[in-house]
């Protein structure tokens, strides 16, 4: 297959060529969301047949994969040990504690500031992005969203005291914040690095364990976070996996507490779809 060159619209899909165009859908309402009232999507793991049906159309678009890439694929019973690692840390109870929320977060933004010009140069060869367009919109803003989460991560894991009827008087409740457990985040290709990192800010300060999947639409900004991350974060904790239909249809097999998904709504419908199979 020949690789499409990139041309002065910016959109790494189009050659010069060629005339045909990809249409692409809006983005997901999904996509916009603050740290105060974050929700990850609700799904579980897909039959087997589903993500082959799921990736069908997908697959014309991304193309087949090279010889190379076969032979260091990541199937399905690598997503299976992947996840287990993942249920086993997050067991131990590790990622529940307010210090090491804190110092992922803390980590995050310095990975920002030591390297914002790496990341800016990324998102320019992936999608042609003035340097100061990609520090205000994707590297401020996760920088934000993460000093946010600094700040009220105390009030929002305490405990919200609960009414209780006259019946069971003089009782007390209260309602406890818990993480939801492994969690699983598919980014969009927009806005690869903001729309890959802002939802692990969330799932990080709620104390979970996350798989981040970055779009293949975007290798320059998938490498560079696939480098970065381990470096950075819990590498025990948190994992990054690169690749297209088939790494993907295989992280989809497993099971998974919830999936953050940012993308076309009508992938979604297919998600959906393959959900009421199962």
């Amino acid at each position: 297959m020949k690789v499409p060159t990139k041309t002065s619209t910016g959109l790494p899909w189009t050659s010069p060529s060629k005339t045909k165009r990809y249409k692409v859908p809006p983005l997901c309402p999904f996509e916009q969301y603050t740290p105060t009232h974050q929700t990850f999507l609700s799904l579980t793991a897909p039959s087997k047949k589903g993500p082959a049906k799921l990736f069908s159309l997908y697959r014309s678009i991304g193309g087949m994969a090279t010889e190379e890439e076969k032979q260091t694929v990541f199937d399905v019973e690598a997503a299976n040990m992947l996840t287990k690692e993942l249920r086993d840390v997050f067991a131990s109870g590790k990622t529940r504690s307010y210090e090491w929320r804190i110092s992922q977060l803390k980590s995050m933004i310095k990975m920002c500031d030591e390297h914002e010009e790496d990341i800016a140069y990324a998102l320019h060869q992936d999608l042609s992005k003035p340097k100061l367009e990609s520090i205000v919109y994707e590297i401020t803003m996760l920088k934000n969203s993460c000093t946010l989460a600094i700040k009220e991560l105390k009030q929002w894991m305490m405990p919200e005291k609960a009414k209780t009827s006259l019946l069971t008087f003089p009782s007390s409740a209260e309602i406890v914040p818990e993480p939801l457990g492994v969690v699983l985040i598919i980014s969009a290709w927009n806005y690869p690095f903001l729309l890959s990192l802002d939802p692990l800010v969330g799932a990080i300060a709620a104390g979970n364990t996350m798989v981040l999947k970055p779009s293949e639409f975007s290798p320059a900004t998938s490498s560079l976070l696939a480098k970065l991350l381990p470096e950075y974060l819990d590498i025990s904790s948190i994992k990054v996996v690169e690749g297209a239909v088939s790494e993907t249809s295989a992280l989809l097999e497993q099971k998974w507490d919830k999936i953050f998904y940012t993308g076309s709504c009508s992938f979604l419908c297919f998600y959906m779809h393959v959900e009421s199979d199962c």
